[in-house]
């Protein structure tokens, strides 16, 4: 059976990514607001297009809807090109969140195919690469992100859009396709900073290429080296003013920073965080048969070195111990944030291509044979039937047949029934809250104060009006809501009732205006002292 069809490849690529976003429920998701695992992550995005399509801010201007102490809701953390973009594709077609949802999907699928095309060309085969691609979207966690609105996906695309460049570089010398990859490595690394290790992995392949003649990637000294500097240089200045955007403005909103497994206090909390990481968090993104496999093959190319592609290899080794750093580094962000894994995928590419270079010089039948793409296929199904019943069981829990499969543990069954529940009593309600908000007379500039939520941005998305929450609410201060009415809060939501008898909260129930569901909204104002 003939393996190597270029001219179809990226046809047949396409058609099973497709069919792959229907196995994953994308056009039951699309539509979807914001919800489930990582509700605030989200808004904190979303919030950001939000406030350039309602205020027409410009591109370096971008807020929330929250008030900080200083007053002000301006804030930043990604380079927000996307909710720039998104906000003016609501002003053509109107607010529908599945416009950010299709960019994001876009990004993934340009990252995916220009790396399919560059492990094709280098190793002459269509067949394997094709199915190399679909397994990596086969992860839960690409599967469950790839769709959604945070700023990870858009780095990986890129990111992998980029390795692929340099793969094409290394065999053309063409110096555009250098300058592509170093653009697309920079817009990745301004969405999110830990995919920086990807170029910066490269780089340190160019310094290593500059004393041994065996590593051959590049071909234009001046130009590469003009290349990483500019990565180097708007990467940060990028991040230079962001910490003093947000700084000025008194935003504590954003994580700017690194969060280092030395900064941990206690050392329980560190074999807490790693139960939680070997337990759960990274089996979100791969089942453990798969990690296994890759973590086999890794460890078994170092043993055959000498009959390696040694560039692909080294660069391997390099992208695994740029891992453990940015790990080392980031964490206390690691157990529960199952997208901070997304950050491994290109050490995983690079390691699988290394493996498929490998073939190709020392056993070119087993890389062409019947068998090995039926090994593939089978871990795909595999894995894409996990993850598809994963994203069932985020987004869609009612579904009973769902429901209790064998496939989800105990926990993540607990946790899904959590989250649904706890979205159903706090935050359903604010999806649909806006329109009966207007006809209260309650204008979007008009500040409210939203308990219960402890994110900054969700249920204020949501109802598309600026405030505060219960974030740095401190239950035993019961002048929480009256420091909101000095600073010019006109309203209150409470969408639990218990809050109503909260000794922060009792005071100012006198008023009420109404209710929407479960939210019930209460004046402020005859509260406000002259």
């Amino acid at each position: 059976m003939k393996q190597y069809f270029p001219k179809w490849s990226l046809l047949i690529y396409l058609a099973i990514f497709i069919l792959q976003c229907f196995a994953y429920h994308y056009n039951r998701i699309l539509p979807l607001r914001p919800r489930s695992v990582h509700h605030w992550r989200q808004a904190d995005g979303l919030v950001i297009a939000q406030n350039y399509y309602e205020e027409d801010r410009g591109f370096f201007n971008p807020a929330t809807n929250l008030i900080s102490y200083s007053g002000s809701r301006d804030a930043v953390s990604e380079f927000p090109i996307i909710q720039y973009i998104v906000a003016k594709l609501w002003k053509v077609f109107g607010v529908h969140e599945w416009i950010y949802r299709l960019i994001n999907i876009i990004f993934l699928l340009t990252g995916f195919m220009i790396f399919m095309k560059a492990v094709e060309k280098e190793i002459q085969n269509s067949a394997i690469p094709i199915l190399l691609c679909t397994l990596f979207f086969a992860s839960s966690t690409v599967a469950f992100y790839g769709s959604n609105f945070l700023p990870d996906i858009p780095a990986l695309g890129c990111t992998l859009a980029a390795s692929g460049m340099l793969l094409r570089y290394r065999q053309n010398a063409n110096s555009a396709v250098f300058l592509g990859s170093i653009l697309f490595f920079t817009l990745g690394a301004l969405f999110k900073v830990s995919f920086a290790m990807v170029p910066l992995s490269f780089f340190i392949m160019w310094l290593v290429q500059q004393v041994s003649r065996q590593i051959k990637i590049f071909h234009k000294p001046l130009l590469e080296i003009i290349g990483f500097i500019f990565f180097v240089s708007i990467i940060f200045f990028w991040l230079r003013w962001v910490n003093f955007y947000n700084s000025s403005n008194g935003q504590v909103v954003f994580l700017t920073s690194i969060k280092p497994i030395w900064d941990t206090p206690e050392m329980a909390v560190i074999k807490e965080s790693l139960r939680d990481i070997f337990s759960w968090s990274v089996y979100e993104f791969f089942t453990a048969p798969v990690w296994l496999f890759f973590l086999t093959v890794f460890f078994a190319l170092i043993l055959h070195f000498k009959r390696t592609d040694k560039p692909l290899l080294l660069l391997s080794i390099v992208l695994f111990l740029a891992c453990i750093v940015y790990a080392v580094l980031f964490f206390q962000n690691f157990p529960g944030h199952d997208y901070y894994y997304l950050a491994f995928l290109p050490f995983i590419a690079f390691t699988i291509f290394s493996a498929l270079s490998y073939l190709k010089i020392n056993h070119p039948a087993v890389l062409n044979s019947t068998k090995l793409q039926l090994l593939f296929f089978v871990v795909i199904f595999l894995n894409v039937w996990v993850a598809s019943v994963k994203m069932e069981s985020r987004y869609f829990m009612e579904r009973g047949n769902r429901k209790y499969s064998f496939l989800i543990s105990r926990g993540q069954r607990d946790h899904a029934n959590y989250n649904h529940w706890n979205h159903s009593v706090t935050m359903k309600s604010y999806e649909t809250i806006t329109p009966y908000l207007r006809s209260l007379g309650i204008k979007r500039e008009d500040m409210v104060v939203c308990i219960e939520d402890p994110s900054p941005n969700i249920s204020l998305y949501m109802a598309n009006q600026v405030g505060w929450t219960s974030f740095g609410l401190n239950e035993s201060d019961p002048d929480y809501i009256s420091d909101k009415i000095k600073r010019g809060a006109k309203y209150l939501f409470l969408n639990r009732e218990f809050l109503k008898e909260k000794e922060y909260a009792k005071p100012y129930i006198s008023h009420k205006m109404g209710q929407y569901q479960n939210v019930e909204i209460f004046d402020l104002r005859p509260f406000k002292k002259d």
